[in-house]
């Protein structure tokens, strides 16, 4: 009897089981079907617009700018004083700073910030989140560490630029360490400021453009802006060109969700948020789809690279441990990029856990050295990882194989070993 109790509840559940994979399923061809017409849609208003060129867009062959790029352009236009002045007074207009000839702007990614502003009584530091690069443990807290060894507290500024939000920094970003144990924003106060490259850093390119008056001798500082605001906003796509496209997608949404058979405009944004949750749905699952795939493409690249080079064994290309283990000071390290709750992190690692305050100091330095490569290194918390640092899925790879070419560049092989050569 009990034996068939079981049975029964064991039929349930697999019949709830089924119902809901079956369910997953029409969520997923739904949902697939209605971003395939939306996409085929795009592209045929989008062959409609008039054709333009962007040198921006041309020389990256129409993908994204680095960060690094776009503080680049920023620093080259913070250079005229005009503009210099307009970005102050856009930006910091509640705090009346005294613009001036004498302010130095230094190049862009001096101490790893981004971009800096050093004027006789404010030092303000620009973060550039346009791609949404992650975060760095304590990265604003250790900015506004450099800028307090020349200013005072009560004169340091941060213009923290997200992509198309105005969330502000976490704990992480703003705590030493990451802990959340001290917290620089409450020092900062509303010198903290948040704004984005959609809603601010085009609205304030605008505002130059606008201003004929000192560009009109200076063609080729208008050809920057013109450029570069034609480029963002092709980015985010709110030039008048697209409206046309705009209007013809939320058509096709009305008529695809059935909108207009629904009564009234509850239930019409009942549907709405019902298929984004479907689609926010997709997005995760095609997240998960997207980290395995790139895992397996980042193997691959990894044996391509270097695999003859490091005479890897065929099976060492598997998982979410790309590297290859080197001998520093007698000491068994690993060169490696691996993963911690789904985000990707590379480093390197000290297999017995001792690694010395005089290690840290020096890996940091060689990175530093020959690399743009940012470096989280605290012997205190991570005694066993010198440098490491957290990237991303785009550029992980590429994140990793700078560290790991300035490994093997400064190494020798002695038998089957790889030997970091030292001083």
């Amino acid at each position: 009897m009990l034996d068939r109790q079981i049975e029964r509840k064991l039929d349930s559940i697999i019949e709830k089981l089924n119902r809901v994979q079956g369910l997953i399923y029409f969520i997923i061809e739904d949902t697939l079907c209605l971003i395939s017409n939306i996409v085929e849609k795009v592209q045929k208003e989008k062959d409609k617009i008039p054709y333009q060129i962007n040198v921006i867009s041309s020389a990256v062959c129409g993908k994204n700018l680095r960060e690094t790029a776009h503080s680049r352009i920023l620093v080259d236009l913070l250079r005229n004083k005009e503009i210099r002045s307009s970005f102050i007074k856009f930006f910091f207009e509640k705090f009346n700073l005294d613009i001036s000839d004498s302010d130095y702007i230094p190049p862009p990614d001096t101490n790893r910030i981004d971009t800096t502003i050093k004027g006789k009584d404010y030092y303000i530091i620009i973060e550039n989140k346009i791609n949404d690069a992650p975060e760095q443990c304590g990265q604003i807290y250790r900015y506004v560490q450099i800028a307090r060894e020349e200013y005072d507290i009560n004169q340091i500024y941060v213009l923290y630029l997200n992509r198309d939000t105005n969330i502000p920094p976490t704990v992480y970003s703003l705590s030493k360490d990451g802990t959340g144990i001290v917290l620089i924003d409450k020092v900062l106060n509303e010198r903290l400021i948040c704004h984005s490259y959609k809603h601010s850093i085009i609205k304030w390119l605008k505002s130059i453009n606008n201003k004929k008056d000192f560009l009109v001798n200076q063609p080729y500082l208008q050809s920057a802006i013109v450029q570069y605001l034609d480029y963002l906003e092709n980015i985010f796509q709110t030039t008048n060109i697209y409206k046309p496209m705009n209007a013809e997608i939320e058509k096709l949404l009305i008529q695809k969700l059935e909108l207009d058979s629904l009564s009234n405009c509850s239930e019409r944004v009942s549907k709405i948020n019902e298929q984004i949750e479907n689609t926010e749905f997709l997005i995760e699952k095609l997240q998960m789809l997207k980290e395995s795939e790139v895992w397996k493409l980042w193997n691959t690249l990894f044996k391509e690279q270097y695999g003859l080079k490091l005479h890897i064994e065929e099976n060492a290309y598997n998982g979410k441990n790309i590297g290859f283990d080197f001998l520093y000071k007698k000491s068994r390290m690993r060169c490696c990029i691996q993963e911690e709750d789904n985000v990707p992190y590379w480093g390197i690692f000290q297999y017995d856990g001792n690694a010395k305050l005089s290690t840290v100091k020096f890996f940091n330095s060689l990175i530093q050295q020959h690399s743009d490569l940012m470096c989280i290194n605290n012997n205190k918390l991570q005694d066993n990882w010198p440098i490491w640092n957290w990237t991303n899925l785009d550029n992980g790879f590429f994140d990793f194989s700078k560290l790991a070419d300035i490994i093997i560049k400064e190494s020798k092989r002695e038998n089957s070993e790889i030997i970091f050569i030292t001083d």
